[in-house]
């Protein structure tokens, strides 16, 4: 057998799938002629995008400090996550964004995103105003894009998943300012076992403005410039966390993130870092 990839035209709905792979297939010659004609037995979808990079953060000994706060409310937030497919039911993956502490307070300001037990995404905002748990599961074993945009005008925080609609929860909101720098990978709890992250981020993209479902789907392809219109911050986190100590943040804020690697860390905790591509 040989494996081949060819281009998907109209096999998906919307064209949100790039590539499939043929990985069996037979190809016949009959005696009536010389065309060969090829039988397909198995095809995977492969690729959402071209491959991505990503940290590893599974060590839960790993996570970013911002450098400052930011400076407008969050309306928007999108990462490429990916998190083990055998992570137990009873067990929270961790912290994805956040600058809360151990006692947080409605109205302080302060924004966690997680990903919870049973693998749902978890919008902690404002200190606890709204506490939005996403109906959906994303311990898939690959490399996902999720997105959460806050539309305060229509009282509603949306989930996004590849660029889809998986979920909608109404709340009342308003917007959450503080003075505290967010954490990646972790919140201000830094390596606590319930709050840094058992998975891989890739293209932190956080955002003042509510994205749509177009403009969520037409990014997937679309590497940053970085001088993007109510960007906040864009960390591409392509970084070795063995031989670099900042994350650099593409926007034009310059708010660059220190990378804090806990004392009992070794590099066997983690896979290498650098392009990974989508299983």
């Amino acid at each position: 057998w040989r494996q081949v990839v060819v281009p998907l035209t109209e096999f998906t709905e919307n064209g949100a799938f790039d590539w499939a792979q043929v990985t069996r297939w037979r190809l016949y010659q009959y005696a009536n002629g010389p065309a060969y004609t090829m039988y397909i037995d198995q095809l995977e979808i492969v690729s959402l995008v071209p491959p991505i990079t990503g940290m590893s953060f599974t060590s839960g000994k790993i996570k970013i400090d911002l450098s400052k706060p930011f400076e407008e409310s969050i309306a928007s937030m999108e990462a490429w996550i990916l998190v083990d497919s055998l992570v137990p039911d009873d067990q929270a993956v961790g912290v994805i964004l956040g600058n809360t502490d151990s006692a947080p307070v409605p109205g302080d300001g302060t924004v966690r995103l997680s990903v919870d037990t049973g693998g749902n995404p978890l919008l902690l905002w404002n200190g606890g105003e709204a506490v939005i748990r996403f109906n959906a599961d994303v311990r898939t074993g690959r490399f996902l894009h999720l997105a959460v945009i806050r539309d305060a005008a229509a009282g509603e925080f949306r989930l996004y998943i590849d660029g889809r609609l998986a979920d909608t929860r109404e709340a009342v909101s308003t917007d959450a300012l503080s003075d505290t720098p967010y954490v990646i990978g972790s919140d201000r709890r830094r390596f606590q076992e319930d709050a840094t992250f058992d998975g891989w981020i890739g293209d932190l993209r956080v955002w003042s403005v509510s994205r749509t479902a177009e403009e969520i789907a037409a990014g997937l392809r679309t590497e940053l410039t970085g001088a993007e219109d109510g960007l906040l911050g864009n960390w591409r986190l392509r970084e070795n966390i063995l031989t670099d100590d900042t994350a650099v943040d593409v926007s034009a804020n310059g708010n660059h993130g220190v990378i804090d690697i806990k004392g009992d860390w070794v590099g066997e905790d983690i896979l290498p870092q650098g392009p990974i591509a989508q299983q």
